[in-house]
């Protein structure tokens, strides 16, 4: 393959100034996933036929096979300025800002997509969920959600999402009655839509609102109606026990219990760690919570939180401020965190006055 790809530079070379050469080297490399190679000769390509944008698209496409999405989001967004009313460049650039991270300018390509083609239900998904995972802006996502589970009411999440985004904006006890709704209408007309996401869902928005005994009835209805996610279920009420200091040796022995079923599941790990937290033992929540934190695919501001409760306990205030930032930084609209660590700066300077 190497030798083949050598005879196509040298092709390219003796081309010089024929771009159809370079693009056909080039095909090669695309073809072959050797991006590197392919984007020098598109780029010289380019030089020749810098309005085809057919040739910017594969460079763009290049560039992101290559980790360049820097230059690929510069292409796209040139793109989208000569293409303004095809969404499929706000596409893309969603998809590349959410590689980055940049989930404000995520959102804003996929509203801005939503806008120029709102018939694919997967923009609204994409964006309600950063709405809620990323933005913690759950009174915009359901705004989002719903407008989508009018225009597309035979997809279940957007009806899930939307009473959760209601949750989330503190409207909890709005929320519950929207699940009893919901469950009620689902009965009559949709009972396929009575699926174990519905009720661990309705579950969760049953515990923020307080109810926590109707809350391990959802839940304990969600593991039943599908046995292979009965480990989120068993995680799910040992940490809402957990975190409100109820039934601890249970906590502790549900979420080992999903532990065994996946080890390296952060999330549980978290939940452990909690449950030694609330038992005392810091020690051993450190251990956990960190391991948590280490396994982490994103970064998540409750683990966060409960490294720097955990820290504090165990009197080392440099760090536990430290895992405050951090939670505050991903959450900033969480009061609660804040005021920990205005208290935490505040004794702080006091001993370095004393």
């Amino acid at each position: 393959m190497d030798k083949i790809g050598r005879i196509f530079e040298k092709a390219a070379k003796l081309g010089g100034q024929k771009p159809d050469v370079l693009k056909k080297a080039a095909g090669f490399f695309v073809l072959s996933g050797q991006w590197e190679r392919a984007v020098p000769l598109l780029k010289e390509a380019l030089e020749f036929q810098p309005d085809d944008q057919e040739l910017q698209l594969r460079l763009a496409g290049s560039y992101v096979g290559a980790g360049m999405d820097d230059e690929a989001i510069r292409i796209f967004t040139q793109l989208s300025k000569a293409n303004p009313l095809d969404p499929q460049m706000h596409d893309a650039l969603a998809e590349l800002y959410q590689k980055k991270g940049n989930w404000e300018r995520a959102a804003g390509a996929l509203k801005q997509a939503i806008l120029l083609d709102p018939n694919d239900p997967r923009r609204q998904s994409q964006l309600a969920l950063i709405l809620l995972d990323r933005l913690h802006k759950p009174a915009e996502a359901e705004t989002v959600l719903e407008e989508a589970s009018a225009r597309f009411p035979w997809v279940l999440e957007f009806f899930i999402w939307r009473g959760v985004a209601m949750s989330q904006s503190g409207k909890t006890a709005e929320a519950f009655k929207f699940f009893q709704r919901m469950e009620t209408e689902f009965q009559m007309r949709h009972p396929e839509f009575l699926t174990a996401d519905f009720y661990f869902h309705f579950g969760a928005v049953a515990e923020q609102a307080g109810n926590i005994d109707r809350a391990v009835q959802l839940l304990r209805k969600s593991e039943n109606l599908d046995p292979s996610q009965a480990a989120r279920t068993w995680n799910y009420i040992g940490y809402m026990w957990a975190d409100r200091g109820m039934h601890l040796k249970e906590s502790e022995d549900l979420v080992c219990k999903a532990l065994e079923t996946e080890p390296e599941n952060a999330a549980y790990l978290d939940s452990l760690g909690w449950v030694y937290y609330q038992t005392r033992r810091y020690e051993e929540a450190l251990t956990k919570l960190l391991k948590a934190a280490e396994l982490l695919t994103s970064p998540d501001e409750v683990v966060y939180d409960h490294i720097g409760d955990t820290y504090s306990r165990l009197g080392n205030q440099v760090q536990a401020l430290n895992y405050w930032r951090k939670a505050a930084e991903l959450n900033p609209q969480d009061k609660r965190i804040v005021a920990k660590i205005d208290q935490m700066v505040e004794s702080l300077a006091k001993k370095s006055s004393e």
